[in-house]
């Protein structure tokens, strides 16, 4: 690389994307990493007391919602800023009955993932 490209990388259209979408991602990962770490801090626990498990479990299942809620809001994002496109994760599936749809729900490998990465950057 010559001198004169690595002073000009910093001021190209690329880079001031990719600052923008730093900047644009950061409020969204910070208030939802630390709301996701609560409900599942809060989702476990509860789930812990035998009276209070429907009420963690439900806590649990908005948790992996607002996870792949988020993760949609950061694929959005880098389409529109940086011009790359993430494929979006499979649907979860439907499940029989209401057992079945929770249970699906919380075997939603995806969604636990991107709890995972919404935790470690809120």
């Amino acid at each position: 690389m010559r001198a004169q490209e690595i002073v000009r990388a910093p001021f190209t259209r690329r880079a001031w994307a990719e600052a923008a979408y730093c900047l644009a991602g950061l409020a969204p990962a910070l208030a939802g990493g630390v709301v996701l770490t609560v409900l599942l801090v809060l989702g476990a626990g509860l789930t812990l007391s035998l009276v209070l498990a429907v009420v963690g479990v439900l806590l649990l299942l908005a948790g992996l919602r607002l996870a792949r809620a988020l993760g949609g809001v950061h694929r959005g994002l880098a389409a529109r800023l940086l011009g790359e496109r993430a494929d979006a994760p499979p649907p979860l599936p439907p499940g029989e009955g209401l057992v079945g749809r929770l249970d699906a729900r919380l075997r939603d490998g995806t969604g636990w993932r991107a709890s995972a990465i919404c935790s470690r950057t809120g």
